[in-house]
């Protein structure tokens, strides 16, 4: 069995009848186009590096040839014009690097082995075949040849155009995948995914977290599609506490095959009940426009009759709750959503004393806080009335 032979190196023929080979490699395929011989491929495909690509691929070829016994064998060859590659046992010679076949008998370049695969079945009219682990020496044309017997046929056009397939390999660019599949919520434990860029069944991917989330525990997960197709995933499991808000969780996937490595980051939005209310209470009093006092967490709140007092109540939770003033279990506020809301007693009176509660409501849970109100009676000065004599 011989290698693929280059171009003035050890050859056993002169340079004029390796000039007649190629005119009639070429010609061939050209005439014979019209004769029954069809391929219908794409014109170009494109694949990132690192990740797989499947050329979906169909032929004919001449009906008096369709009755030869014997098996059918398919090769994709990568046209390089300084190889020429030796057939054994038939003793001759074409242009190219052979990348893939169904003929076991041929070595295949050493490149490609394990990363092409001849996915049709000649004998059926299919010549597709899929690239895996993509380099960027992939990059170039192929052409499809045929061999039973006598018949020998190589397709040097496809059914759209005068070309050969022509594949384009880029740099990784597309990014992993992540989804949560439950609600992230402060205390509950979460499952987050990440799925790697392709759908391959070439050397799996490697992918790793990086989280700042101190306990957690990881797994990988492949499962293979209907199309045959594969997806590699790997989840994290953690239990968020309100130091993780706004943290990075990142993925991070390599493929160790062609060292290309891909990663993306989702800032973690968690849901959590209302907390941490606060009260601010500011008091007018009448007639003393510079006497405004302002103090947070005063509990008590004492004012003189006639102060009008403002408690703005403050609370933090996502969502955003809905809060409301309540005294003896009725609402006294209008209820409204947001993180502060505000209790108004304008010219406070007596009646008004009592004891007031913050609710912070949201669909995690409820919060309240109780402030108690104190309202001093002010003694009001008598006008005296002159009598008139």
């Amino acid at each position: 069995m011989g290698l693929p032979w280059k171009e003035n190196e050890n050859m056993s023929f002169s340079t004029p009848t390796m000039m007649v080979l190629i005119l009639a490699f070429v010609c061939k395929g050209t005439l014979s186009h019209n004769l029954g011989y069809r391929l219908t491929s794409p014109a170009s495909v494109s694949v990132q590096r690192g990740l797989c690509v499947h050329i979906p691929c169909h032929f004919t070829y001449a009906a008096p040839h369709q009755t030869v016994s014997g098996t059918l064998y398919g090769y994709w060859f990568k046209n390089n014009k300084g190889s020429w590659y030796y057939f054994y046992p038939n003793n001759h010679y074409v242009q190219g690097l052979l990348v893939v076949t169904n003929d076991k008998r041929q070595p295949v370049e050493r490149s490609a082995v394990g990363r092409f695969h001849l996915t049709g079945d000649p004998a059926e009219s299919n010549c597709s075949f899929s690239i895996n682990d993509a380099k960027f020496e992939d990059k170039g044309t192929y052409y499809f040849r045929i061999e039973r017997g006598n018949l020998r046929y190589t397709f040097i056009t496809n059914q759209a155009a005068s070309a050969s397939l022509h594949v384009v390999v880029t740099e990784l660019t597309e990014k992993p995948k992540i989804w949560n599949t439950s609600e992230l919520v402060v205390g509950k434990p979460v499952t987050v995914i990440c799925q790697a860029p392709g759908s391959c069944s070439g050397t799996p991917p490697k992918i790793s977290w990086r989280t700042e989330s101190k306990s957690y525990k990881t797994s990988l997960l492949h499962h293979q599609h209907s199309s045959r197709s594969w997806a590699y995933e790997s989840e994290i499991t953690f239990l968020p506490s309100l130091a993780d808000q706004g943290k990075a969780l990142t993925c991070s996937v390599t493929y160790p095959a062609v060292g290309a490595r891909a990663e993306e980051s989702i800032h973690l939005r968690l849901d959590y009940q209302p907390q941490d209310i606060k009260t601010v209470v500011n008091i007018q009093r009448p007639g003393c426009p510079g006497s405004r006092e302002e103090e947070e967490g005063l509990d008590p709140v004492v004012a003189w009759e006639g102060d009008t007092v403002r408690v703005i109540c403050r609370a933090e939770g996502r969502p955003d709750p809905s809060m409301a003033w309540m005294k003896e279990n009725e609402i006294v506020t209008k209820m409204n959503q947001g993180k502060a809301h505000t209790l108004l007693l304008p010219e406070i009176r007596l009646q008004d004393a009592g004891e007031y509660q913050c609710q912070a409501r949201n669909r995690l849970g409820l919060t309240s806080k109780t402030i108690r109100v104190i309202v001093q009676f002010r003694k009001r000065e008598k006008t005296r009335v002159r009598s008139l004599r």
